[in-house]
């Protein structure tokens, strides 16, 4: 499937394609999903039927799709529903609707559209799933949150290098999703701003309903160049790394990047290389942050198994947590512009802290003895001198130091329960391991 095969996804209100129905169950969720994605890559608008709250999750997942939901207060005819369903339909402006009932295997909607041409009803239900698409071999995703002013280029340089492009709009003000869709893309919308992580796990999800060989993730901001797409994909078709990260100190390609970030980046990498050699999980990472990345199926299914998400820090926590899991990775140069007008970055010493905090995490999570235990044992042993202290002085003046005992008291606690805590997640760490 080339790009040129994605088409525009209709707005609400415009004559365009059908719209693509589904009944959600308890039981289906997954195929529903699966079939709400595929009508947004082949650009109808997918609704959601559910009876009674009997598909909750189902309802929760349309909101983060951006889909709408019909809900049905009764069981109901056959032909109650479908009336139902046509007159949002109707209201929606669309030329018809394709209803698939509650399917129960993936299902094809790439015949929607002449299923509906070549009915007599505004409403046609389809009984059968189709057999499941061919999968996509490079799916480039672009989380962006208010880039209206860049994202309609970025979106058409990238499908000139793959095989669709989906864009995460993570709940910009202006119209970033509109104009990507017109550029070609694939649009999810969060209804809020979730963060890089969330949109970057919108992606993974994806990736894994189309079944894509290789997802390959890029900024919206106009910082990293399409172009270098081509590279990328080559590098991660001839190696046998399950993620390659374009990196910005690898390979001789050009990046301006700014002195005091630069610096902050090269202290993150030093910190997580050592959190990995320390952990005999490989180094040698020169670029730990940078969101140019590919991930092969693999990547894709163990990331979006574990729902592997997060704040700005999940640059660093997907590639310890693909390390834990036993996945490679490779490097390739990539291009980086930073004299973009208006770039969608955070202060470098906001970035820093919460990277700083998300090794924390890393460390303390797999290390509790040495981040928590032998902390808390030092923080006893101060503990028992204050006690001393107390002691002493109460000896040599008969006047108790009130003050000396709480902190004697109050480190020795804090001690005892950091000690314990160590412990206890070190237990609990060798036995998640061992099964």
């Amino acid at each position: 499937m080339t790009a040129d095969d994605i088409p525009e996804a209709p707005r609400e209100g415009q004559l365009g394609r059908p719209a693509v129905a589904f009944l959600a169950t308890g039981e289906n969720v997954d195929h529903v999903v699966g079939g709400v994605l595929r009508a947004k890559r082949h650009g109808h608008v997918p609704l959601i039927v559910t009876r009674d709250g009997t598909a909750d999750e189902a309802i929760e997942l349309a909101g983060l799709l951006g889909v709408e939901t019909i809900s049905l207060t009764s069981q109901g005819l056959v032909s109650d529903v479908e009336t139902t369903i046509a007159t949002r339909g109707r209201e929606l402006g669309v030329p018809g609707v394709v209803y698939y009932g509650a399917p129960d295997g993936p299902v094809d909607v790439s015949s929607a559209e002449s299923v509906s041409r070549t009915a007599a009803e505004f409403v046609t239900t389809v009984s059968e799933p189709a057999p499941e698409p061919a999968p996509i071999d490079v799916l480039v995703a672009i989380p962006a949150y208010n880039e209206a002013s860049r994202i309609g280029e970025i979106v058409q340089e990238a499908r000139q290098y793959s095989d669709a492009v989906v864009v995460i709009d993570d709940g910009s003000s202006d119209e970033t999703a509109t104009i990507a869709r017109e550029a070609g893309a694939t649009v999810i919308e969060h209804g809020y701003n979730r963060g890089y992580g969330a949109a970057i796990g919108s992606a993974l999800r994806v990736a894994d309903e189309w079944n894509v060989e290789y997802l390959i993730t890029i900024d919206g901001d106009g910082q990293h160049d399409p172009a270098d797409i081509s590279r990328v994909e080559q590098v991660h078709n001839q190696s046998d790394a399950d993620i390659v990260i374009g990196s910005r100190f690898d390979g001789g390609q050009s990046s301006d990047i700014p002195p005091i970030r630069e610096f902050g980046i090269r202290a993150i990498n030093t910190l997580l290389n050592a959190t990995f050699r320390s952990l005999n999980r490989g180094a040698g990472i020169t670029d730990t942050q940078s969101g140019f990345r590919s991930y092969n199926r693999d990547a894709i299914r163990m990331l979006t198994e574990k729902n592997v998400t997060g704040d700005m820090g999940a640059s660093i926590y997907i590639l310890y947590f693909a390390a834990e899991h036993g996945l490679s990775f490779d490097e390739v140069g990539i291009n980086v512009d930073y004299d973009v007008e208006d770039p969608n970055t955070m202060p470098a010493v906001t970035h820093g802290q919460i990277l700083i905090r998300t090794l924390f995490r890393i460390v303390e999570n797999d290390q509790p003895i040495f981040v928590l235990a032998v902390p808390g044992l030092l923080l006893v042993l101060v503990g028992v001198g204050f006690g001393y202290w107390t002691t002493l002085n109460y000896l040599q003046t008969a006047t108790f130091p009130l003050g000396l005992s709480i902190t004697a008291v109050f480190f020795t606690l804090v001690g005892l329960f950091a000690t314990f805590t160590g412990i206890l997640l070190h237990a609990l760490n060798r036995q998640r391991r061992s099964t």
